[in-house]
């Protein structure tokens, strides 16, 4: 695992001092170095992810197919759905949008006197216990999407977006990234 750690770690650096800060330095936006240096890290682990969806999935699903197509036309509009999503760039443009909403509300919030809820202000023998920690943080966020799965199919207005995920006429491996770009944008929020 360190070697992995390691090599994606020189990899992330070098991209970034390559690629991303030039740009950064050029545009006078390097107040934001530290979270291109994080997004870096995500680009790289979406390729990678996208690497191995192509060589794992793609090869099971040539050889026992969910459904024949006499050709793979129509499921290229799903594969620019995944590249958008998986590279980072829906989560990079969420960010953008939503982190300086929710930092003037939790500045607000906090001026009230309100603090950020988290599972460990609750229960704090659980900042101790990471393992117990991930556990009770993977119920949380099941149930949490659970319910804004549920809604999304229940509320019309946000069903006219989330529709789009259910609109595929050919079942692929790329399928499951098929999201109208508000909908991931609320699913951040």
């Amino acid at each position: 695992m360190n070697l992995y750690g390691d090599t994606l770690g020189v990899l992330q650096t070098w991209c970034f001092e390559r690629l991303f800060q030039p740009l950064l330095y050029s545009t006078g936006q390097m107040e934001y170095a530290e979270q291109v240096y994080g997004a870096t890290e995500w680009l790289l682990l979406g390729g990678l992810e996208l690497s191995l969806l192509y060589l794992i999935l793609r090869q099971l699903e040539n050889l026992y197919p969910v459904e024949l197509w006499k050709d793979r036309r129509g499921t290229g509009v799903d594969l620019r759905y995944t590249l958008l999503s998986r590279l980072g760039v829906l989560p990079v443009v969420s960010f953008l949008i939503l982190t300086p909403l929710f930092d003037r509300f939790e500045g607000w919030l906090r001026l009230s006197g309100f603090s950020r809820l988290d599972l460990e202000g609750l229960s704090p023998n659980l900042g101790e216990n990471p393992l117990g920690a991930f556990f009770l943080y993977a119920i949380v966020i099941d149930f949490a999407e659970y319910w804004r799965h549920r809604l999304q199919h229940r509320w019309a207005w946000w069903w006219a977006l989330h529709s789009l995920h259910h609109s595929q006429r050919k079942m692929s491996l790329w399928t499951d990234s098929r999201n109208h770009w508000l909908d991931d944008l609320l699913a951040s929020a």
